[in-house]
């Protein structure tokens, strides 16, 4: 869910209690977002964390995108595909959600990462 701009109709994910652009109260517009859309930018990020057991760096590699959703709002979450030769500007992805119900807090971690789908 995002909430919409009573004054310029933007709609803002995560939602805000006042609009960054117009600094009006936001009021209660609710608006259900899509839950597919298509990558507008990706990186592939590798975070080092040190083993505090061992003392040695390991990587926990993943792809990160901007993802411009179907109704037009931009998102940025992690994407699924792992290999960067597939990773392209365009493809299609839809959000896979946490299943386990008793793991959700009701927020955009419960979107556990955008799959790419073929249409």
């Amino acid at each position: 869910m995002g909430n919409r701009c009573p004054s310029c109709k933007e709609i803002f994910v995560p939602s805000s209690p006042v609009c960054p652009k117009c600094k009006v109260d936001m009021g209660w517009d609710w608006v259900e977002l899509p839950q597919t859309g298509e990558v507008y930018q990706y990186t592939y990020l590798v975070l080092p964390l040190w083993d505090p057991h061992y003392g040695e760096r390991w990587a926990n590699p993943y792809p990160s995108g901007i993802i411009l959703l179907d109704n037009g709002v931009f998102f940025r979450h992690r994407l699924e595909e792992q290999d960067k030769d597939k990773l392209r500007v365009g493809m299609r992805v839809q959000a896979v959600w946490e299943e386990d119900y008793d793991k959700r807090g009701q927020g955009m971690g419960d979107i556990l990462y955008w799959r790419t789908i073929e249409e």
